[in-house]
C-alpha cells in the first residue's frame, strides 16, 4: 500500500530481474504470490507476459507459513509503512492469537506491545481513503488515528481535511482533534 513503483521498473529496465518472485499454489488451483508482488507489478507495466518464479507450494504448504516467510523476506529488504503494518497485523492476527501478535510480532514491526496501537493500526484499514494515504505517508500518527476511530463518521468526514492539509505535528493533530470535540459539544 503507498508505494512507488518507478524505482523498481527503472531497475528492471536497466539490469534486468534479479530475483525472481516466490509464488505458491492454492487448494483451488490458483498461483498465489507470495513474496514478489511489486516486481510482478513492475513487470506487468514493462511488458513481461513472463517470468522464472520460484514455487513455495511444497516447502511451505500452510497459509500461515507463507504470510511469515513474505514477512521476514520484506523485512530483510524495506521497511513497511502504517498501512502496510496494519495489513500485517491483520493477517497474523487471522492465525494467530492476539497475544502472540502482541509479543512477537508487533516489536519485528518496530510498533510497542500495546494493545490500544494494534486496535489502531488495524482500525486504520476501516477508515477514509485520504486517512489512508497519510498514514502511509507518516503525515498522521497512530495516536491520531485512535482518536479520529472514536469519532463518529460525519464528525471525522468534517475534519479530515484540515488534519490532511495543514502540517501538524503529533500533539497538534490531537490537539486539534480534541477541539473540534469540544467545539462540537457546544
Amino acid at each position: 500500500y503507498g508505494f512507488d513503483l518507478e524505482p523498481m521498473i527503472l531497475s528492471i529496465q536497466r539490469f534486468g530481474l534479479m530475483n525472481s518472485p516466490w509464488v505458491a499454489k492454492t487448494p483451488e488451483g490458483r498461483v498465489d504470490v507470495i513474496s514478489g508482488y511489486r516486481r510482478m507489478l513492475a513487470l506487468k507495466i514493462l511488458g513481461w507476459d513472463r517470468v522464472l518464479c520460484r514455487d513455495l507450494s511444497e516447502i511451505f504448504p500452510a497459509p500461515l507459513e507463507r504470510l511469515l516467510f513474505n514477512l521476514h523476506d520484506n523485512l530483510c529488504t524495506r521497511v513497511f509503512n502504517g498501512m502496510e503494518k496494519g495489513m500485517i497485523l491483520i493477517r497474523l492476527l487471522s492465525h494467530l492469537p492476539k497475544e502472540v501478535v502482541l509479543d512477537s510480532y508487533m516489536p519485528l514491526l518496530d510498533l510497542p506491545s500495546h494493545e490500544g496501537i494494534l486496535q489502531a493500526y488495524i482500525g486504520v484499514q476501516e477508515l477514509e481513503e485520504p486517512i489512508k494515504a497519510s498514514f502511509a505517508e507518516g503525515r498522521i500518527a497512530p495516536k491520531t488515528i485512535q482518536a479520529l476511530l472514536d469519532m463518529d463518521t460525519k464528525s471525522r468526514e468534517s475534519i479530515i481535511p484540515w488534519i490532511i492539509n495543514i502540517t501538524f505535528n503529533i500533539n497538534q493533530q490531537l490537539q486539534f482533534i480534541e477541539y473540534a470535540n469540544d467545539i462540537s459539544i457546544r
